[in-house]
């Protein structure tokens, strides 16, 4: 008999909002948060929401059940599912944004797609950990790769170009702080 249990997304995102809470404390004694950290951290919450909650845990003898290797997609583009390809661009999109506007770096279009592949690997490989440790029903496609790519080289464009209106200039002087590197910029 199988037994089939739900991880509900608040047991997980509160805990991590806890930690991070409690790890920014702890190594950030002196310095204030800032409105694009809180965005980020909220940004990033909300990626671990929609790649891998609610966890569904599988128990028990699997009879019928196609073998953990099948829920690969090693094949690119031909195999895409549009609507799946354009919401993991538009997933990522703020990536590239929030970084092009990190303090103490200057981001060059190679180092956001460096960015934007890696971070997406992270969670193809999680999402397959998850699955052969807890038997989750997610799968692993090569093609969130390339569209979670290809959004974070979107965000950087994004941003980039946005900057150069006063309005959007304004209200971004406005969310960083004064010492950031883009703040006389604006």
């Amino acid at each position: 008999m199988d037994l089939l249990y739900t991880i509900p997304p608040l047991a997980v995102l509160i805990p991590l909002a806890l930690l991070y809470i409690i790890f920014r404390v702890i190594t950030y004694k002196n310095k204030r948060v800032t409105l694009l950290e809180i965005l980020f951290s909220g940004y990033s919450l909300g990626v671990i929401y929609f790649v891998f909650l609610p966890i569904e845990l599988t128990f028990g003898v699997h009879r019928n059940q196609a073998p953990w290797y099948s829920s690969i997609n090693f094949i690119p583009i031909l195999t895409i599912d549009m609507t799946s390809f354009i919401l993991n661009i538009i997933l990522f999109i703020p990536l590239g944004a929030f970084l092009w506007l990190a303090p103490r770096t200057v981001y060059s279009l190679k180092q956001a797609i460096r960015t934007g592949l890696s971070v997406s690997f992270g969670i193809e490989l999680m999402q397959l950990i998850i699955k052969l440790l807890l038997g989750s029903s997610r799968s692993i496609d090569i093609n969130d790769l390339i569209a979670n790519t290809i959004g974070c080289v979107v965000g950087y464009f994004l941003i980039k170009q946005a900057i150069k209106f006063k309005p959007f200039a304004s209200l971004l002087k406005w969310l960083l702080p004064i010492n950031h590197r883009l703040y006389k910029k604006l």
